[in-house]
């Protein structure tokens, strides 16, 4: 069954094809509802008819966008944007007065800003004790030693990095950075403290009440930030999701020893997970030999075949 030829029918009337929108235009194309956007060239009627009305409808947008109007609501967008700026700006002033942040914590590691080679320490993060600890599957302390110049810094900064892609909330140390002096433990805490509040907006919240509240504490004693900060702030939070501490070269820490009663205290108050490189020392040989035997730490000695 076939059929003639349609000629000088309209497919669709006109008043069904008025839609009645401010500005609207109409125009006839001689086409079925299979060729409406299916042309021969660019010389076509149908084409043409089509071209026009957008090139038009394109001058009237660039005409608004130019209009005072438009900059009116641009201006507003980006003066919502300054004030954004300006209230993180002091949020982050507020937050350094109160864990007395002078300089600038770095949120890498060093020796990352170089090139590496593809594959680079990734068999660390293939080890399935890695995985483990991780994955909150067994100990909240993965330890790595190692001796002088064997790269553990870099592995650190691996490990840092892994865990950003990962979508972790984690807080970065370094006993390598300052300004010369021996770092202190009392330094470490405050670091990983201020780093917390950078990323996480529940630990912020929490030390910017404290500023509000004007709740002080001895900023050059390691017993009084942890305290203060952590055992009555920071492990008593929901966090919601992992949060990571990573700490490089522990050892440099002049009172580095002490870190260890507060790892426990951290096993025992929250998930807090923590990955801490150091050189051997007979001090925080001490500190593993007091850990329970139930899998709360790992340590894996990294050396150089």
């Amino acid at each position: 069954m076939g059929f003639g030829r349609l000629r000088d029918v309209f497919i669709v009337k006109k008043t069904s094809a008025i839609m009645g929108l401010p500005g609207e235009r109409t125009a006839d194309l001689n086409v079925d509802h299979r060729g409406v956007c299916k042309f021969d060239s660019d010389m076509e009627p149908n084409y043409v008819t089509l071209k026009n009305a957008f090139v038009e409808t394109l001058d009237i947008m660039r005409g608004k966008y130019r209009s005072r109007s438009f900059h009116t609501i641009i201006e507003s967008d980006a003066l919502g944007k300054l004030s954004q700026r300006d209230e993180l700006r002091d949020q982050r002033k507020r937050l350094k007065g109160v864990l007395s942040m002078t300089n600038v914590v770095r949120g890498n590691v060093p020796e990352l800003e170089h090139e590496t080679l593809i594959g680079s320490c990734e068999w660390l993060i293939k080890r399935h004790d890695f995985q483990q600890w991780r994955d909150l599957k067994t100990s909240q302390v993965f330890w790595l030693n190692g001796n002088p110049a064997t790269g553990k810094s870099f592995l650190t900064g691996f490990v840092l990095e892994h865990l950003k892609d990962l979508g972790r909330e984690c807080s970065f140390y370094s006993s390598r950075e300052g300004d010369g002096t021996r770092p202190t433990l009392s330094k470490c805490l405050l670091s990983l403290a201020y780093n917390m509040a950078l990323v996480n907006g529940i630990t912020q919240q929490l030390f910017l009440d404290m500023d509000a509240n004007n709740i002080h504490f001895d900023k050059e004693n390691y017993k009084s930030i942890w305290r203060q900060l952590f055992v009555g702030g920071i492990l008593q939070l929901d966090f919601g999701s992992p949060c990571y501490w990573v700490v490089d070269a522990l050892d440099e820490c002049k009172d580095a020893s002490d870190f260890g009663p507060l790892v426990h205290k951290i096993n025992e108050l929250s998930s807090i997970r923590v990955f801490i490189s150091s050189r051997p020392s007979l001090e925080l040989q001490v500190i593993s030999n007091s850990f329970d035997p139930q899998r709360k730490y790992i340590t894996f000695y990294l050396k150089i075949l």
